[in-house]
């Protein structure tokens, strides 16, 4: 969300950190799971995390994204106060 300037990122970063700990803080009470495994299991996801987004970052054309991410196209057809407008865009 840094990179791509999010709007209101103080707001949604806080939210989903609160979403992805809950069913951890829910394993724990329910006495699923100790603290260790809780805390073992946020460091190998934030590390793996971290090492995803740094590698799709530095290797902007790999083969794994072409294959999931293909382009879209999306058309757009607009009335306003200057007439009909027609749209196409690719991304």
């Amino acid at each position: 969300m840094r990179r791509r300037d999010t709007p209101n990122r103080s707001v949604i970063a806080p939210a989903l950190y609160v979403g992805a700990a809950m069913p951890a803080l829910a394993r724990m009470y329910l006495d699923e799971h100790w603290t260790s495994d809780i805390a073992m299991g946020v460091f190998l996801g934030v590390f793996a995390g971290q090492k995803v987004v740094m590698y799709t970052h530095d290797h902007p054309d790999n083969r794994l994204d072409h294959a999931l991410l293909k382009p879209r196209r999306s058309v757009t057809v607009s009335y306003g106060t200057g007439g009909l407008s027609f749209g196409l865009a690719s991304f």
